[in-house]
């Protein structure tokens, strides 16, 4: 079968845009060593991903090194992906705190990550495969 305009060999079209969303809560407790941080391990594997253009990490009212962990990963960040940091009032939960990302998300696919995971390989083309079917 013939690759149709703007497809890749994935069947994916690389115009779509997807935004990943990281709820977060005490992931970050290394100071000295932010990329000991499971956050930052599960951003950097983000940032392998082809389509991503917006990380969404939601803060459940953490109270370890976030702020610190989030500036070193806006270090290394593509400079195509936007990357917003939304703070809850008060603890919500993780799938309470997913929905505050889905409500900031700019885009209409929408990939969940926990923030103690990391994506070997790229899994969003096979997504957005089964997105596009």
């Amino acid at each position: 079968m013939p690759l149709q305009p703007g497809k890749t060999s994935l069947g994916h079209n690389p115009d779509d845009k997807v935004s990943a969303v990281i709820a977060t809560y005490n992931r970050c407790p290394n100071k000295d060593k932010l990329n000991h941080n499971p956050l930052a391990w599960a951003a950097y594997s983000i940032f392998q991903q082809p389509s991503v253009s917006e990380l969404l990490v939601i803060n459940d009212c953490s109270d370890d090194y976030i702020y610190d962990t989030l500036s070193y990963i806006e270090s290394f960040a593509p400079s195509s992906i936007s990357i917003d940091l939304i703070t809850n009032k008060k603890r919500l939960g993780s799938g309470k705190s997913r929905n505050e990302g889905v409500r900031h998300a700019l885009f209409d696919k929408i990939f969940f990550m926990d923030d103690d995971c990391i994506l070997i390989g790229p899994i969003i083309p096979q997504l957005q495969k089964a997105w596009n079917y």
